[in-house]
């Protein structure tokens, strides 16, 4: 996926974000990077890494308990920025790793007609989002 596609997507999240408030977010390819709060500006949001996707190690480091400094006292919603093409969990694992009052979003970055079947992480899933990239 193009780096300037993605960090172009990251800023048009951010924007919503500078609304709401500081977001704990994490670097994912094949495993999870350093958290880190996010207070809309791009330059807080590095991304690390360099190929490959296991984005279900960046939901359960979101998830993980304690918090760094400055990031919201309670998860309430993740995003995942993705191009579909992960190690997903099964239903059963997202229902024992994910609380009840936690809402998964995707915004899924494809390229062409195949786009991947994303998951209902055990019906936490609300909403995809499709965006094609060209």
């Amino acid at each position: 996926m193009p780096e300037l596609f993605i960090k172009k997507s990251i800023q048009a999240i951010l924007g919503v974000v500078t609304v709401q408030g500081p977001v704990l977010a994490v670097s994912c390819d094949t495993e999870a990077y350093y958290r880190f709060v996010v207070r809309g500006h791009l330059h807080e949001f590095p991304l690390y890494g360099g190929g490959g996707t296991a984005l279900w190690a960046g939901v359960q480091a979101i998830l993980e308990r304690p918090y760094p400094p400055g990031a919201p006292q309670e998860i309430t919603t993740v995003i995942i920025l993705t191009d579909g093409y992960s190690d997903w969990p099964s239903d059963e694992e997202a229902q024992e790793t994910i609380p009840d009052n936690v809402a998964i979003f995707v915004v899924l970055l494809h390229q062409g007609r195949n786009v991947p079947k994303i998951p209902s992480f055990g019906g936490r899933l609300k909403q995809v989002v499709s965006l094609a990239v060209e």
